[in-house]
């Protein structure tokens, strides 16, 4: 019984009472595409694992809006994901998961439960996410509901209160809401670190960024979006023989740096290295790209999970979520102390 997998995915579905059975419980509605990854000159000599030793024919991603509601327009404000499966040799499969905000505001599981929890809808007075962080940022108190004294109603303000740790995670939850021009116009970052084995035996603790080619861009105030336009963007583009491009790169963790705490961004002069191209060109129809199912500690030699508690914790939330929208377990993860 994963009884931490199913307390996690329920605490997410509390954030969308509205959420429709049989979806994913956020990053619920999304488009996938197929390429194919080629390593850069460099990345073998980092690690050993076969997506760097070689070009991958079959990569499938599903890029995504991070809510578990029906309906909601692409252009509110809120998170995107990009989810990356290498499919390689034998059936083996990597998956690289990332979201356009570099850390995240929870380094426990317990702080996770207090940072959903502090976003549940109440009954009377519906603030939306990026009122919230607004709220947060201008140090501004939000208004005691009608019913609900301030103290029994803690929010994201009163999260980030109690939780500084939250700061840079919050900050970037701010920045992160801006809606695209395109899923093919953000960057996305894995947030957690893994450990990458080299032909050396060495293991350096890294972190992954999607980099797109056509670089970064939201939306301007002058342009009509319909409230489908990111997904149906994605499919012209393809759909005209054009290709989407994202360059991989990876920050090389150095003294100070924790791989455990996924709240805490590494200074920009880390190292970046070029460890390859991703290229797409077709997408997916909606039943294959929902059957798709993705976990971040899913792995294979020479890529290694750190001892982050989020990291770890998301396993058995994604093969909770996947047992309850298909009915099939999946059993990955490999796990190692830093």
């Amino acid at each position: 019984m994963n009884d931490l997998g199913n307390r996690l995915v329920d605490a997410v579905l509390r954030d969308f009472p509205d959420h429709v059975a049989g979806t994913r419980p956020n990053h619920s509605w999304g488009v996938g595409v197929r390429g194919s990854f080629e390593p850069s000159p460099l990345a073998a000599t980092y690690c050993t694992a076969e997506l760097f030793q070689g070009r991958v024919d079959e990569v499938l991603v599903r890029f995504s809006n991070g809510t578990g509601s029906p309906g909601v327009p692409d252009f509110e404000p809120d998170l995107r994901g990009m989810a990356v499966k290498f499919c390689l040799s034998g059936g083996a499969v990597v998956d690289l998961i990332g979201i356009n905000m570099p850390v995240v505001p929870f380094r426990t599981v317990d702080d996770f439960f207090g940072f959903t929890a502090a976003g549940v809808p109440r009954p009377v007075r519906r603030r939306s996410l990026l009122r919230k962080v607004e709220d947060l940022l201008t140090l501004r108190q939000p208004p005691p509901e009608p019913d609900r004294p301030m103290s029994g109603d803690p929010g994201l303000f009163w999260f980030g209160v109690t939780h500084p740790v939250a700061a840079p995670g919050l900050l970037a939850l701010g920045a992160a809401a801006t809606a695209p021009a395109s899923y093919a116009r953000v960057t996305y970052h894995t947030v957690h670190a893994f450990g990458l084995t080299g032909p050396d035996e060495v293991r350096r603790w890294v972190r992954f960024h999607w980099d797109p080619a056509a670089g970064v861009r939201p939306v301007t105030d002058h342009q009509v979006l319909s409230d489908d336009y990111l997904r149906t963007e994605l499919r012209q583009r393809l759909s005209s023989d054009l290709t989407i491009e994202f360059s991989l790169r990876m920050q090389i963790a150095d003294v100070g740096d924790d791989p455990t705490d996924p709240t805490r961004p590494w200074p920009w002069r880390r190292p970046l290295v070029d460890m390859g191209r991703l290229t797409l060109r077709e997408a997916l129809d909606d039943a294959t790209t929902e059957a798709l199912s993705f976990n971040p500690t899913r792995l294979v030699d020479g890529i290694s999970c750190s001892n982050d508690e989020i990291l770890r914790a998301r396993g058995p939330a994604y093969e909770a979520s996947l047992e309850r929208r298909a009915g099939c377990p999946l059993h990955a993860g490999r796990e190692e102390r830093p």
